[in-house]
């Protein structure tokens, strides 16, 4: 069946990729890019029926309408990153970037626009364990970084890391490495 990994049949420039760095001894930032591709041809061709439909009259008008509202939502709200951002002492903070992707195919030249940024921090004080767990998700066997949270009381939260693009194998580890090499001061390279 060949090397275990989250295995899709996507050649290496389709996966997203990890960018990591580390400004300071004691923080590191890991970057999950997207690599979601803006569709030109077919947004011009949805916009130019759009607007036929909308030049017409009744209910094809009101149909368009609300399809044209939940064709701009999907365009804005792409995932272009998640980040897991590391501090030394504090925890972890978690977060989804989110905008439009524009594509100018004559210029040949593309645009992430991010619009929306949600986060989500996870004190140190409240992490139990931060480790890489197996699951099946759509036919397929992934791998995905959970930070174990326990908040008190005998309750335990299951945190995912990059539960939007769910990176392979490989770069989870390297994120894992990281996260424990600050947070706990262990598996340094």
């Amino acid at each position: 069946m060949g090397v275990p990994g989250n295995h899709d049949g996507a050649s290496p420039s389709t996966r997203p990729w990890l960018e990591s760095s580390s400004p300071s001894p004691s923080i590191s930032n890991h970057v999950i890019h997207s690599t979601s591709k803006p569709t030109p041809i077919l947004d011009v061709v949805l916009l130019a029926a759009a607007g036929w439909a909308l030049a017409s009259q009744g209910a094809l008008r009101w149909i368009t309408l609300v399809l044209l509202v939940f064709w701009i939502k999907s365009k804005t709200s792409t995932v272009l990153y998640e980040s897991i951002l590391v501090i030394s002492g504090l925890g972890l903070q978690l977060s989804t970037t989110r905008g439009c992707l524009l594509a100018f195919p004559l210029l040949g030249t593309s645009y992430k626009i991010p619009l929306s940024t949600s986060r989500r921090f996870v004190p140190l004080s409240s992490i139990s364990d931060v480790v890489i767990n197996e699951g099946i998700f759509r036919w397929k066997i992934i791998y995905y970084l959970v930070i174990i949270q326990d908040r008190g009381k005998g309750e335990i939260k299951l945190r995912v890391g990059f539960p939007e693009l769910l990176p392979r194998l490989e770069e989870v580890k390297k994120v894992w490495i990281g996260i424990r090499h600050i947070l706990f001061d262990e598996l340094s390279d």
